[in-house]
């Protein structure tokens, strides 16, 4: 029997519609949690990767926006960030790796973690921890981050055009 995932066509229309940002990281981390465990979202800032909004059983969102980690410590989110290429596996073990692991209560299962592109930089990483479904789950992750990334930088052109 094939697992059935959630329908996207409506997250996607809210993501096409979403007015702030704010807006569209809870879209985003509210439809990956149909699929996994819990769902982060971290920004790049400067050279800190900041927890923004997280969501799922065991995911407090105040442990989310308190995690900060240097862009420069080895780990997965590192990896991703220079690769520009998604992560899909167990969790890491360096001291980057723990300090996510325990902001987002994860560590069971499969974790995806994408890039979102905006402008042709890397600007935040979606991160889906225990996705459930197999292959099309993490593909269902993939579609949803650069549904996330095209909103974003929806916005960043909307907020640059003259009013």
């Amino acid at each position: 029997r094939t697992e059935r995932l959630p329908e996207l066509g409506q997250t996607l229309a809210e993501l096409r519609d979403a007015t702030s940002r704010d807006e569209v990281v809870r879209v985003s981390t509210q439809a990956v949690c149909a699929i996994a465990h819990g769902a982060v979202l971290l920004a790049v800032r400067r050279d800190v990767l900041k927890g923004w909004d997280g969501q799922g059983p065991g995911v407090s969102p105040e442990a989310v926006r308190n995690l900060w980690i240097p862009v420069r410590s080895p780990g997965l989110l590192r990896e991703v960030l220079e690769s520009g290429e998604h992560y899909v596996g167990s969790h890491g073990d360096t001291a980057a790796d723990q300090l996510f692991r325990a902001a987002i209560a994860g560590g069971n299962g499969t974790l995806v973690v994408e890039g979102l592109k905006v402008a042709g930089r890397m600007v935040a990483l979606l991160c889906a921890d225990g996705v459930a479904g197999g292959p099309r789950a993490v593909e269902r992750v993939e579609v949803l981050a650069q549904a996330t990334a095209q909103a974003l930088e929806r916005l960043v052109r909307e907020a640059k055009r003259p009013h």
